[in-house]
């Protein structure tokens, strides 16, 4: 939802789905962060956008 909102040029909707993705890291043990995941969906919304 970040990267859509990022793409779109949704500042306020980024920063709230960034701060939402950050907190679920922080409080849940089980949540890790895949940076080749994170980058392939980045990739994938900006290659959907145009």
């Amino acid at each position: 939802m970040a990267t859509r909102a990022r793409v779109r040029g949704n500042r306020a909707e980024f920063y709230h789905w960034a701060m939402v993705a950050a907190e679920i890291a922080r409080i849940s043990p089980q949540a890790e962060m895949d940076i080749e995941m994170v980058t392939a969906v980045v990739a994938e919304e900006e290659r959907r956008s145009g």
